[in-house]
């Protein structure tokens, strides 16, 4: 027994692939503008140097840049061999597509014509 589709996704089937690009584009637009306003809040947090806040509805804590630890992997596999980072590395599948969405540029008629 297959399972019903969204009604959501079952829209998108009727939908042209240059309609959903452009809703696509549209949605990743919006989506940088709140990133964009989350970020100043955050700046503005920090020039009141909050660590720790709580307003009706959620909380919030922000912890300042640090250092982070990582490994080389090309002095790991200079001092103990190709072998021994082949052993301790993990390859791990994607589990879904990519979507990167760019603005299109508008070209001048005159150009779209020569």
């Amino acid at each position: 027994m297959t399972i019903p589709l969204d009604p959501a996704i079952k829209r998108l089937h009727a939908t042209s692939s240059g309609a959903l690009v452009d809703k696509a584009g549209s949605l990743k637009a919006a989506e940088a503008d709140i990133n964009e306003q989350i970020e100043a809040i955050k700046l503005e947090l920090v020039r009141r140097g909050v660590t720790e806040e709580s307003g009706d509805l959620f909380r919030a804590t922000l912890t300042p840049p640090g250092e982070r630890t990582t490994f080389d992997k090309a002095a790991l596999e200079a001092d103990c061999g190709p072998q021994f980072v082949a052993k301790y590395t993990k390859t791990t599948m994607g589990t879904s597509h990519t979507l990167r969405v760019f603005s299109r540029k508008r070209r001048a008629k005159a150009s779209i014509a020569a």
